[in-house]
């Protein structure tokens, strides 16, 4: 959502989290057809995807709920995750730890 689905946009937004001291950086993905109404989807909005702001909402949706991506300051994908269940948040943590060195 804070990268509005542009992968350097996403990038320059990890590379200033980490030149402010920043651990973190948090993308968010949200359900396209419960969160906004018809009419919201159908309004024009061009983009890569094409031409409606439901098409480059749904464009920038991954299939699965939660879809977790922990991201280094390189831009690249270091670990990630699908679904949930009770516990899963603890490995996640520890990713987070070893990725900011911190083991």
């Amino acid at each position: 959502i804070n990268h509005n689905g542009d992968v350097d946009l996403a990038k320059r937004l990890v590379d200033l989290a980490v030149e402010y001291g920043f651990d973190a950086v948090k993308f968010q993905k949200r359900t396209v057809d419960i969160v906004y109404t018809a009419d919201e989807l159908s309004k024009p909005r061009e983009s890569p995807f094409g031409t409606t702001n439901g098409d480059l909402k749904r464009a920038l949706n991954v299939n699965n709920v939660p879809h977790t991506f922990l991201v280094n300051g390189a831009g690249e994908i270091v670990y990630q995750h699908n679904n949930y269940e009770p516990g899963d948040e603890n490995e996640l943590y520890k990713k987070v730890l070893e990725l900011v060195g911190k083991k």
